[in-house]
């Protein structure tokens, strides 16, 4: 799955500042067995997730943005397309999500436009005392969801 996003994320660049609304849920399995991204271009009328929390008349938005891009959000912005490494913690916190099946529900209020860092230290605990997993794998994960966007992997380095 990794994997997947990763390429997925670097085939658009140049065509597109987002890739779209990148959350387990937009993750299909082909009959081949190959993962698949739904993202501006497979999927009509896919919109970016920040676009997706703005609008919350229309949307009930359960999606998973960059703890800056909540900031941006209380701030009144209505674009993140500057903020280049918030799809890279959408990609990571994607990884959790579907690696300990269980969702960020308990970390978002988009009504409020909060993020609750004490859940989301929680599930990054979970995560990282998983025993399914690699060290080397949780690392790598765990910094694509690190707080400070300046920390986590650029997307040259993810791919």
């Amino acid at each position: 799955m990794l994997f997947a996003l990763a390429a997925a994320k670097r085939d658009l660049k140049g065509r597109a500042a987002k890739l779209g609304d990148i959350k387990p849920e937009n993750i299909f399995i082909n009959d081949d067995g190959k993962a698949r991204i739904a993202s501006q271009y497979s999927w009509p009328g896919e919109i970016p997730s920040f676009e997706r929390a703005t609008d919350m008349e229309n949307y009930n938005y359960n999606g998973l943005l960059a703890p800056e891009d909540v900031s941006e959000l209380q701030r009144g912005s209505l674009e993140n397309d500057n903020n280049t490494h918030s799809e890279i913690f959408a990609i990571g916190a994607t990884i959790i999500s579907a690696g300990i099946l269980n969702n960020f529900s308990s970390v978002y209020h988009y009504k409020n436009k909060t993020f609750n860092t004490q859940a989301f230290r929680e599930i990054k605990h979970t995560w990282a005392n998983s025993e399914r997993y690699s060290p080397i794998f949780k690392s790598i994960v765990l910094n694509l969801v690190d707080s400070n966007p300046g920390e986590r992997l650029t997307e040259t380095e993810l791919w």
